[in-house]
């Protein structure tokens, strides 16, 4: 049995190469400032740098870029959303008329994409991370620990778990009988209800 350990073998990039990450981290800084001053929500800027750099447009950055990215990208939204559930004020949600409010935003992002069920699966979500990312971005006017800051994480929150559950059951239906459906739903359902009971 072979036990040589392959290292991994130092490369120079190219002067090409620095130039497109270097371009890409300046146009992401660039194009998160404008956005943030023309409509308070610089993480578009940053989405239309990376729409215009990766593969559906220009294809600039490389495959394996990409994926490291995505990969630092999801670190950095754990973090976001850890950030986020430390600074949110969730009592403000026990107040009957916040947790009326947040549901209403809520069943308003669940119910109205859903034209086909594998469509609402995909749209239902309002995106718990981009609602932190958009609120820490406001930090002077202390959003997050408003009530409608509050409200807004209630109903992405709703909203993520909803998607979870409809997502869970789109990709075990074609294993599950008819008769174990409702079991997978509201063991889905109660198990998130219980999470949040204990987050609270």
């Amino acid at each position: 049995m072979n036990n040589t350990a392959r290292s991994f073998a130092y490369v120079e990039p190219t002067i090409v190469s620095l130039l497109i990450l270097s371009s890409f981290i300046y146009l992401l800084n660039i194009a998160r400032s404008i956005a943030h001053r023309l409509f308070y929500a610089g993480l578009v800027g940053e989405i239309l740098v990376g729409i215009i750099y990766a593969a559906p447009l220009s294809n600039i950055l490389k495959t394996e870029w990409e994926q490291t990215i995505l990969d630092f990208g999801y670190l950095g939204l754990l973090l976001l959303v850890f950030e986020g559930g430390l600074e949110t004020r969730l009592d403000f949600l026990a107040v009957k008329s916040n947790l009326f409010l947040s549901s209403v935003i809520g069943f308003t992002g669940i119910l109205t994409p859903i034209e086909s069920f594998a469509m609402g699966a995909s749209l239902s979500a309002t995106s718990l991370d981009t609602t932190f990312a958009i609120l820490s971005s406001q930090c002077k006017y202390q959003l997050n620990k408003s009530r409608m800051g509050t409200s807004l994480v209630g109903a992405a929150l709703l909203d993520d778990i909803s998607r979870l559950v409809i997502a869970s059951v789109i990709e075990k239906l074609r294993y599950l009988r008819q008769q174990n459906l409702p079991w997978l739903i509201s063991k889905l359902i109660v198990s998130s209800i219980v999470m949040i009971i204990i987050s609270v």
